[in-house]
Parts: structure tokens; C-alpha cells; sequence
């Protein structure tokens, strides 16, 4: 489900492999390249009313 309250996760360096693992394990994607980000950006975000995009609340992510 996509949830605006839950994205983002600040993780100590000596377990970053082992917690990424674990979220891909729950089918969690982390994305970093600023390309990916910005398509992304386009679909969550509403910019006209500066706020998350109504049609994707409640929705699966995959």
C-alpha cells in the first residue's frame, strides 16, 4: 500500500545490507536514481492541490 507517512527509512551503515534484504524480502523497492524518482514524483504527487495524488491512496504498489 502506498502511504505517505511511510516513506522513508534512516538506517545505520553497518546494517544496510542485511535491512535492505529484509524490505526487498516484503516486496519493498528502494529508489534512488533521480530519474526514477521523478516518474515517480508524477504519479504520487498532485501539483495543483500540492499534495499526494487522490487516485493512488489505497492502492496496492505492485
Amino acid at each position: 500500500m502506498i502511504c505517505s507517512s511511510e516513506q522513508a527509512a534512516i538506517v545505520d551503515a553497518a546494517i544496510y545490507d542485511e535491512v535492505k534484504a529484509e524490505f526487498e524480502a516484503h516486496q519493498c523497492v528502494i529508489i534512488s536514481k533521480k530519474a526514477d524518482i521523478a516518474k515517480l514524483e508524477k504519479v504520487v504527487h498532485n501539483e495543483a492541490r500540492t499534495a499526494v495524488n487522490d487516485a493512488i491512496l489505497g492502492h496496492s504498489s505492485i
